[in-house]
């Protein structure tokens, strides 16, 4: 998609399937906790499209017929396994670090829908989060993407436009997020998400490759 030059001042981004490639290691937790209980392990593709909605959608998508005490428990056994193993396969894309450096001079924010607490793991282990200002987790305020309040804290916090402020995402909550909240969206193509599902929601652009973004300056 065609890109106008934009003078953005501050770059809000998804973490998995934008920033990071952690297919393997939901998939693996997933099947761990699946495994726990007995029940066959589902492919990877299966278990990525239950991401991306929070950990608690995800555990209810892995295990329907669970009553909430049971989807409590299998919760904590995803939890305490990613945690030891959330970086066993996890990777930057590519792109991504050199983009984040050529950006040094922007406010940048990451808002996750996974666990504040992994997400800060994950970006300070793989030496990411020195980029970011503010790491916003699933759990870090009431309400996570689509709706727009993280989106509206981070413009508050920082006195940013919201015509000069932008959300990048591989996820249809990122997009009505960033909509919800009147900032420009930007969907990539390369995440968990298929992007034709992504065009219907009409992100203000789409790229193919995280460098691309350096093309908005």
């Amino acid at each position: 998609m065609f890109m106008p030059k934009r003078n953005i001042d501050a770059f809000l981004f998804d973490l998995d399937g934008t920033l990071i490639d952690s297919s393997k290691d939901l998939a693996i937790s997933a099947n761990f906790t699946r495994d726990h209980y007995g029940k066959e392990p589902l492919s990877q593709d299966t278990i990525i499209g239950y991401v991306g909605d929070g950990l608690g959608l995800l555990i209810q998508r892995l295990f329907p017929e669970f009553s909430p005490s049971e989807l409590q428990e299998a919760k904590s056994i995803f939890q305490q396994h990613y945690r030891v193993h959330c970086l066993d396969y996890t990777r930057p894309y590519p792109g991504v670090l050199e983009t984040l450096e050529y950006f040094s001079h922007k406010i940048k924010a990451v808002i996750s829908n996974k666990p504040q607490s992994a997400s800060k793991q994950i970006l300070e282990a793989l030496g990411m989060a020195k980029h970011f200002s503010l790491i916003l987790g699933g759990d870090s305020l009431s309400a996570c993407k689509p709706d727009p309040m993280p989106v509206l804290y981070i413009l508050k916090e920082f006195s940013l436009s919201p015509q000069k402020t932008i959300i990048i995402g591989d996820g249809v909550p990122d997009i009505k997020a960033g909509k919800n909240a009147g900032i420009l969206t930007c969907a990539v193509s390369y995440g968990m998400r298929d992007a034709q599902v992504l065009k219907k929601f009409e992100p203000d652009f789409m790229i193919d490759n995280f460098s691309q973004l350096q093309d908005f300056l």
